[in-house]
């Protein structure tokens, strides 16, 4: 994919760019037969691409890295460093899913839990008619079985050139996409979280008011509190609030990139 112009958000580059560009942009490259790698960054995968080497330089080396989360945005403009919109994977399944099944690109979601990939797919042909997606549930640990990932390889190498969703969390998905990208690099791979989650219907998004106002993780938290609490609470809160003190920094000349 082309280079871009970044935004620095502490020490990380981001892509100053608007979803519609974003898609515009990986629709040009697939016809040109490049894949790529698209990371949608908020405050919990910034914060672990600072603290976690072993996936920050693949991340840092992505052909796109974008803000997927309001504090991401407050911190580029209280910097003076604007980023444009956010852009979530949430967003990306459905807007590069219209855009696919416009153009004929098969796309490919691996990755959640037990039926989700399916039901996720199901969904999609349904809002995108001529969509062509199909969907793959690897077996728990299959990233330590050689023969369980080759299957998962496989399959993603037979529809290649496609988009790929993968949602396996963070920071398991960026390390399986780096050893995807290997076999397929002609594939434009999106680290997708819990976006298949949502697309099936299985967690519920928040109201769009509550992610425009970045309140979106109190509806998150409201319904998966045991998994969620200790990550938004006890590490997520404390490092947007360090993000924000870093921004107020800059913007006044008191505090480098990092």
């Amino acid at each position: 994919m082309e280079s871009n112009p970044k935004t620095t958000i502490m020490g990380v580059n981001f892509d100053p760019i608007s979803e519609y560009d974003l898609i515009d942009q990986v629709l040009s490259d697939l016809q040109s037969g490049l894949g790529g790698r698209i990371v949608t960054c908020n405050t919990d995968i910034l914060r672990g691409i600072l603290a976690n080497p072993t996936v920050s330089q693949s991340i840092r080396d992505s052909d796109f890295l974008v803000a997927d989360g309001m504090p991401v945005i407050w911190a580029s403009r209280i910097a003076g460093r604007p980023l444009p919109e956010r852009v979530t994977g949430a967003s990306l399944i459905n807007t590069l899913a219209s855009a696919a099944a416009q153009r004929s690109i098969r796309m490919t979601i691996v990755g959640g839990e037990a039926g989700v990939a399916d039901k996720a797919c199901s969904v999609l042909r349904l809002q995108h008619p001529g969509l062509d997606v199909e969907g793959y549930f690897p077996a728990f640990g299959f990233e330590e079985d050689d023969t369980q990932f080759g299957a998962l390889a496989a399959f993603v190498s037979s529809r290649s050139p496609s988009i790929v969703f993968c949602g396996f969390g963070f920071p398991k998905q960026e390390l399986v996409i780096d050893r995807l990208r290997a076999i397929t690099p002609d594939s434009v791979y999106v680290g997708s979280g819990a976006s298949a989650n949502f697309v099936a219907g299985e967690v519920s998004r928040a109201p769009e008011w509550m992610q425009r106002t970045g309140t979106e993780w109190l509806h998150r938290l409201s319904k998966e509190p045991g998994r969620l609490a200790r990550r938004y609470l006890l590490d997520d809160a404390p490092f947007a609030f360090k993000m924000i003190v870093w921004a107020i920094r800059v913007r006044f000349g008191l505090g480098s990139d990092r």
